[in-house]
């Protein structure tokens, strides 16, 4: 984690305790979310990190109440967390990813809503086939027509 703290020059910043967060992130299917931004701010205090390819971060941080935030595009998972001093606080993490197309993450609600309108074009397009004519004769029956010769005046 990187941390961070607003301060005026000069100023001295002591940590007197520490615990220690161990942080897991898995998507909707229950697999491990590798790069998600991982936020824990507390007044001035502002800690982040990304977790790792199995969706993991751990660090030792000042004791406190923080609010976490873990992200990856737009998806989401927020908290309040409180670490003890001296403890190690364990956090399981769950974003609504389904499906990771490139820098596009897909959730439950987004392929819902896909769905539906595929399913509602196919309807669509049945609906469309039933209605049209039928052609009669294929061709193999097709017979030619021919214009009468034009009468003499």
């Amino acid at each position: 984690l990187n941390y961070t703290a607003r301060a005026s020059p000069g100023t001295t910043i002591a940590i007197e305790s520490v615990g220690r967060i161990v942080l897991r992130v898995k998507n909707a299917l229950g697999h491990p979310v590798a790069g998600a931004t991982v936020t824990l701010e507390r007044g001035y205090v502002r800690l982040e990190g990304e977790t790792s390819g199995e969706g993991e971060i751990s660090a030792e941080v000042p004791a406190g109440t923080y609010n976490l935030t873990v992200s990856k595009g737009w998806k989401k998972y927020t908290a309040k967390l409180v670490i003890q001093p001296g403890s190690t606080r364990e956090v399981d993490a769950k974003l609504d990813i389904v499906l990771e197309l490139g820098s596009l993450y897909i959730g439950v609600p987004e392929l819902a809503v896909a769905l539906a309108g595929a399913a509602a074009a196919v309807a669509a397009f049945v609906l469309v086939m039933r209605r049209r004519p039928k052609q009669v004769g294929g061709p193999s029956e097709a017979t030619e027509v021919r214009a009468p010769p034009p009468t003499p005046s």
